[in-house]
């Protein structure tokens, strides 16, 4: 019968093993990109930062058309009651 200790490091052996095949099925899920031994994971992140900035300036157009539409409607709002406090 095994002593304790060696069937810690049997146990430790053998979660390495299972450790290391969930990061090999994990890249090749994700693609070489994603290997962090090739700088994977940081090409990871710009991509996301990209698409982050991409989405703040989408935002940004998005506020901007909508201040101008409220606005466009404010003046001629503006214009309406003037012609009408002018003709009336």
């Amino acid at each position: 019968m095994a002593t304790q200790k060696e069937m810690i490091a049997q146990i430790l052996q053998k979660q390495e093993k299972q450790g290391k095949l969930l990061t090999e099925m994990d890249i090749a899920l994700r693609g070489p990109n994603y290997d962090p031994n090739e700088g994977g994971l940081i090409s990871e992140v710009h991509q996301n930062t990209k698409c982050i900035k991409e989405i703040k300036k989408k935002q940004h157009k998005i506020v901007t058309w909508g201040i101008t539409i409220v606005g466009a409607i404010n003046v001629a709002g503006i214009i309406f009651v003037i012609i009408k406090g002018l003709g009336g």
